[in-house]
């Protein structure tokens, strides 16, 4: 089974954007979105812990044999962009960064996060309506781990 890779640092970005070209030639394949809170029998309200706060996307790229699973994990914020009218499902280039107090972090999230979106464009200082086409999709995490898998071979999503 492949080992997960964490992206703590910039070199852990490059390395990750020159392994899949920035994801040029790629697309989404599947998401997975889990939150870690649940309502109990007795209709208690549970609430996880911020690194519970999952989304897994599947990427698939022309120029690679293997999938990329991207984990990104303490998800504060995404906007996934489905059909659009006009437009194809193909990813040219990629945006990914770290940034510092781009949200809120008093209590419980991190003042670091990571951010992904599927434009190289992308500025988190000025987030596009999401409305008008085209449309970014994007992810603001705590932290994003990866590894390549076979869809052919193997479930997705399998930690």
């Amino acid at each position: 089974m492949i080992e997960w890779k964490n992206v703590d640092n910039k070199d852990d970005i490059n390395n990750l954007l020159e392994e899949f070209a920035g994801f040029h030639d790629s697309c989404i394949v599947q998401l997975y979105y889990e939150t870690g809170n649940y309502v109990t029998k007795d209709n208690a309200m549970v609430f996880s812990n911020p690194d519970e706060y999952k989304l897994h996307i599947i990427l698939q790229s022309q120029w690679n044999e293997l999938a990329v699973d991207l984990c990104f994990v303490g998800v504060r914020r995404m906007n996934i962009v489905g059909l659009q009218d006009n437009y194809g499902a193909d990813i040219f280039d990629s945006y990914l960064a770290f940034h510092h107090n781009i949200l809120p972090s008093r209590y419980q999230a991190s003042s670091k996060v990571i951010v992904w979106a599927d434009d190289c464009n992308f500025d988190v200082n000025n987030i596009p309506n999401t409305l008008k086409e085209p449309a970014t999709s994007y992810v603001i995490a705590s932290s994003l781990k990866w590894k390549r898998i076979d869809l052919f071979k193997e479930a997705p999503f399998a930690e």
